[in-house]
């Protein structure tokens, strides 16, 4: 377990120390609700100590004067950064990204950053507090697209 902490530290410090003046924003992941399963996956998840992972990059950022906000995770994944669709569908594999409504494509993890990052300037996302308000108001943004773009 020590040497789990001990890598993620080194992990962390890597990388604020390589990205230094830059503005950190994370998914604020809730690790106690992860469970699977398969026992020997919970146990994966509990021995990986994930929870210490944000603790760090606040702890580290804090540290060297930058800043580290967390920012929802809701459906970051399953979103599309284009139309703002939110569906399992989306996802077809780990990898991949494919909008069922518009048909953007993209590596699965460059379009949840790019809705993390948006997502720390997003004023009407930052009030979201359940991630059923998430979904109502990107349920709400794909209404707007579907008239901007003339969809029907």
């Amino acid at each position: 377990m020590r040497y789990v902490k001990q890598s993620i530290n080194r992990a962390v410090n890597e990388c604020l120390k390589d990205h230094q003046g830059y503005q950190i924003v994370y998914e604020q992941l809730s690790v106690s609700s992860m469970r699977s399963e398969a026992r020997a996956m919970n146990a994966y998840l509990r021995a990986s100590n994930l929870a210490h992972i944000p603790k760090q990059i606040a702890w580290g950022a804090a540290k060297r004067g930058m800043q580290a906000t967390p920012v929802m995770s809701a459906y970051s994944s399953q979103a599309c950064r284009v139309c703002h669709y939110v569906d399992r569908a989306n996802r077809p594999d780990q990898q991949t990204f494919c909008c069922q409504v518009c048909g953007h494509t993209a590596h699965a993890d460059e379009n949840a950053a790019t809705n993390i990052a948006r997502r720390w300037h997003d004023k009407e996302l930052c009030v979201c507090h359940t991630k059923h308000e998430v979904k109502a108001l990107l349920a709400q943004r794909h209404q707007v697209w579907r008239k901007l773009v003339g969809w029907p």
